[in-house]
């Protein structure tokens, strides 16, 4: 079972497969309908993760 499954077990934070099932192993913020939200590098992607989590503090 995928680590993410043990962080939030909320089905609404999950990401969704091309046939609609969640997808356990991503939240809804990175993966929606079976694809990356963000067509980024990681390194990119991590970028802006870290450029939000300075916003908020």
């Amino acid at each position: 079972m995928s680590k993410l499954w043990y962080v939030s077990n909320n089905k609404e934070q999950f990401g969704t497969n091309a046939n609609k099932s969640l997808n356990i192993n991503y939240y809804k913020y990175c993966y929606k309908n079976g694809e990356f939200i963000n067509k980024v590098s990681m390194k990119e992607y991590i970028e802006m993760c870290s450029e939000y989590g300075l916003q908020t503090g």
